[in-house]
């Protein structure tokens, strides 16, 4: 494969039962990364939907070739992520979810990776300043996760973008040189 077909940028999104949404957020994910100059692909992660999630993605993967479907075949989020994040192309990984991309904030996070020693860069509601409209229940949900994360993993996130170093980064990123956006 030539160098001017790998994308700089693989974007992966787990899906499940998202057939309400799906079309409408990937249209517009689509416009909004098609107007930047750079090399993209869109891998939906598809985890054991009930719905019509499957057939959508595959029409809309038929008709776009900057989209990937992968399947799981069962409900399981994070085994989802993890095979969107193996079929990753791209030189980073932009780990999203299908109601809150922020394109915006990917060019921000690939511009601290490409021009600084970051490894990661972590976007989050919950970093002083940072507007976060969710509803109350998400927003609290969000809280208790990143507490766990300080206390079983020790992770002290910074605002200024640059977060610390892990001590095992993902094999596959490191072999690759990749930076990872989760």
């Amino acid at each position: 494969m030539s160098p001017d077909n790998i994308p700089l940028v693989s974007i992966v999104i787990p899906i499940y039962n998202e057939e309400a949404i799906l079309e409408r957020a990937l249209n517009e994910l689509l416009r909004e990364w098609r107007i930047r100059p750079l090399r993209f692909e869109i891998i939906l992660a598809e985890n054991g939907s009930q719905d019509r999630t499957v057939a959508i993605a595959q029409e809309i993967c038929l008709a776009n070739a900057a989209l990937k479907l992968v399947s799981t075949g069962s409900p399981n989020y994070g085994q989802a992520l993890r095979a969107g994040i193996l079929a990753a192309r791209g030189e980073f990984v932009v780990c999203e979810e299908i109601d809150l991309c922020d394109t915006d904030f990917h060019e921000q996070a690939l511009h601290i990776l490409r021009t600084t020693r970051a490894d990661l860069v972590v976007g989050s509601k919950l970093i002083a300043g940072a507007t976060d409209r969710r509803p109350f229940a998400r927003n609290v949900a969000s809280r208790l996760y990143t507490s766990a994360l300080r206390v079983l993993l020790g992770f002290h996130p910074r605002s200024e973008g640059f977060p610390p170093r892990f001590p095992s980064p993902h094999p596959r990123a490191l072999r690759r040189g990749q930076g990872c956006l989760c």
